[in-house]
């Protein structure tokens, strides 16, 4: 019981904060204050630091303002407040592998939650980083230009920042399992397949955003988004399929993030 109030006390704290900024709506708020419960629950302050490490740096990405970003975000299907479907894309994957290892104790897992929420951390850090680029980013397949803020967009800023954000939650997980848990600080090994499954997991999101994300045609102004209706018009669906939007590529790539950690953590 005490773990589970202060599980609820420690994400309501950060939640709300949050939703005080208009990070997250009330919905997101809500959702946020279930996932870090849950998460706390199954795995301590190891893995809800590590949790709020991606909140935390991802929201305060989102506040850096610039021209290329507002332009950008105008193809973007939702908004910088995260409601509660897109915090559950981001965290589902963690919390799943969070809740499995609570109840199998395989080490395997603690791999799998880091590398899942390293991946959603490396995919926000592109998003907002990348957009700062100053030639117009390629798409990931065939590396033909495109606008900033399509999905499927890549650039040498964006992949760095992507790179960074999943080291950034490798570090933190790996400091924080010495500091609580008592595991090797800085074990390399983890460092490096946390990281590495967090990008791989980062580059599939791009690839999906390429190949089978949704993208509209804006009837009005013809540029490409992810919104079903742009400038009060419904938009075409021109590209992918309707029910992968941008919520279900973030769930899938975390996913693909574990499966790779796993992957790794067993040939190591």
């Amino acid at each position: 019981m005490k773990a589970l109030l202060l599980g609820v006390l420690l994400s309501a704290i950060i939640g709300f904060a949050a939703y005080k900024k208009k990070a997250l709506s009330l919905s997101g708020f809500v959702a946020a204050v279930v996932l870090g419960t849950v998460i706390y629950l199954c795995g301590g302050l190891l893995f809800w630091l590590t949790m709020i490490a991606f909140f935390i740096s991802s929201s305060l990405l989102t506040f850096i303002k610039s021209s290329k970003k507002e332009a950008a975000q105008q193809l973007n299907e939702k908004g910088g407040q995260r409601d509660a479907v897109q915090v559950f894309a981001n965290g589902a994957p963690g919390m799943a592998a969070a809740i499995l290892f609570w109840f199998y104790q395989n080490p395997v897992f603690l791999i799998i939650f880091a590398a899942s929420f390293a991946s959603s951390n490396a995919d926000t850090w592109a998003s907002e980083i990348g957009v700062l680029n100053r030639k117009p980013p390629v798409s990931i397949i065939g590396f033909k230009p495109m606008e900033a803020g399509t999905s499927g967009a890549v650039s040498p800023l964006g992949m760095a920042a992507s790179f960074s954000g999943a080291l950034f939650i490798a570090l933190v997980f790996c400091l924080s399992g010495g500091l609580f848990w008592g595991l090797p600080v800085l074990r390399l090994s983890w460092v490096l397949i946390i990281t590495v499954s967090g990008f791989l997991g980062c580059v599939t999101d791009s690839i999906l955003g390429a190949v089978v994300q949704a993208q509209y045609r804006c009837a009005s102004c013809g540029r490409l988004t992810e919104k079903t209706e742009h400038h009060g018009e419904a938009a075409v669906l021109v590209k992918g399929f309707k029910i992968m939007n941008n919520d279900v590529v973030n769930f899938l790539s975390g996913m693909v993030a574990g499966v790779f950690g796993s992957i790794f953590f067993n040939l190591l």
